[in-house]
Parts: C-alpha cells; sequence; structure tokens
C-alpha cells in the first residue's frame, strides 16, 4: 500500500462567522463536491472493485473512500490530508486533486462572499443617499420656509451664469433675468455688490479705462494686463485682465 500525506494551512479563507479559518477549512474538506469528483476522475468503483449497479454501492464507495482518505484536524490550527490506495502514484494523484479542489472550493466562496459583502455595502450606499437626499430636501423646505438662504454662494453661480450668456450673446430675455435675478440677492445679503461690479460698470461704460477708475474706487486693484487680438480684422483689442480685491 502506498500512502501520500499533505499539511494544510488557512492561508486562502477569511473568518465569515464565529468560526475560526480552520473549522472552516474542515468543512470545506469534507464538501461532498470534492468527495464526489475524485470518485468521478479515478473511477474509484472500478479502481477499488466496487460493483457500481449494487444496491448498496453507494453505501460501501463512501465506507471505502473514508477509510483511503482522511481529511483530519492537528493541534496547530492546520489539516493533515491522508491518501492511501495499492499504487503509491495514485495516492499522490488523489492527494493533489484533494488539495487543488479544496483550493478552487476556498476561492468560489470567497468569490460569493466577496459579492454578497459588496450587495450589502451598496444597499447601504443607497440607504445613506436616499437618507441625506431626504435631509437636503428637509433643510431646503426650511430654508425656503424661513427665508433662510445663502445669498452670497447664489449670487455667485447667478451671476457667473450672467456672465457665460453676456459672452455667447446668445441669452435674450435671459440675460436681464438672470441680472434682476442676481441683483435681488445682493441687495438681501450683507455681501458687497463684488459679483455684479465689473460687468455692470463695463456694460454701462464700454470702456476699459473708465471701468478700470470705478473698479479701483470700489476697492479693486489692476493686478496684470495681457492685450489679446482675437479679432484680427477688428480695429479694436481685447484685453485679459487679472483684478484683485484689496
Amino acid at each position: 500500500m502506498g500512502k501520500s500525506l499533505a499539511i494544510v494551512y488557512p492561508v486562502n479563507i477569511y473568518p465569515y462567522s464565529i468560526e475560526s479559518e480552520t473549522e472552516q477549512m474542515m468543512q470545506i474538506f469534507e464538501a461532498s463536491e470534492i468527495r464526489d469528483f475524485i470518485i468521478r476522475k479515478y473511477d474509484l468503483y472500478k479502481h477499488w472493485d466496487i460493483d457500481e449497479n449494487g444496491s448498496q454501492a453507494r453505501f460501501f464507495m463512501l465506507k471505502t473512500y473514508s477509510e483511503n482518505v482522511s481529511i483530519n484536524r492537528t493541534n496547530y490550527e492546520s489539516a493533515i490530508v491522508s491518501v492511501m490506495d495499492f499504487d503509491p502514484d495514485t495516492a499522490k494523484l488523489i492527494a493533489d486533486d484533494v488539495l487543488n479542489q479544496f483550493n478552487l472550493k476556498a476561492r468560489e466562496l470567497s468569490q460569493s462572499k466577496s459579492i454578497e459583502y459588496l450587495d450589502m455595502a451598496n444597499k447601504t450606499l443607497g440607504y445613506l443617499k436616499n437618507k441625506i437626499d431626504s435631509l437636503a430636501f428637509r433643510l431646503d423646505s426650511l430654508r425656503f420656509a424661513n427665508n433662510i438662504l445663502d445669498y452670497e454662494l447664489q449670487t455667485q453661480e447667478v451671476t457667473q451664469g450672467y456672465y457665460r450668456m453676456l459672452a455667447s450673446g446668445n441669452g435674450g430675455n435671459k440675460i436681464e433675468e438672470a441680472k434682476s435675478i442676481a441683483i435681488q440677492l445682493v441687495e438681501k445679503s450683507k455681501a458687497p455688490q463684488d459679483y455684479l461690479l465689473v460687468s455692470e460698470i463695463y456694460v454701462k461704460e464700454k470702456k476699459f479705462d473708465t471701468a478700470l477708475k470705478y473698479l479701483e474706487s470700489a476697492g479693486f486693484e489692476l493686478e496684470t494686463l495681457v492685450p489679446v487680438d482675437m479679432f484680427p480684422q477688428t480695429y479694436h483689442i481685447e484685453n485679459v485682465v487679472h483684478i484683485k480685491k484689496c
């Protein structure tokens, strides 16, 4: 008789419950899928001379398998796989396949648990997102009901949209609408009218030097000025300026 031994440590097992990694490893080794795979691959009914069509064929196969293939836990958080067969080479091959099937089963379990955890995390994320959206809606309702608004931030956003429409020239009536909203927000806020100041002066005066004088009187100063001829076919030259609030 030949005998093949293998010592296995649960290095690829992750704890999913109160059971230890070694306890989970032993449960995987006891999976019927591993045993049935070995029986099919090595045709053990024929190999061990068991009548597969007999009334107690399954009983004798399981009895013979447990006598020849055993997996026992050690005192050192490991397991010993022991395979006995009259052919030593077959004993080694069976032991190798038991280990391979164990690894496949452990990987399959890990993947299924990972998918389960990911699904739980997505559900938790969705719940928290809905909770945040609900809180945001309630806060917005309270703001509007009690006239509590972030005027400075809203003025900045509306004014940026106003600038974009002015630059594109496609705003139409919406330009005046955005301007009106921005002015109302500025009037309600305690912040100075810095956001509308530059465009208001330029639209009103149409002269760059006059606009700069207004800006200086309002507490701004010119940091940098770069002429840019964006339209060579015309007589005027555009300017890119960096203006800073003092």
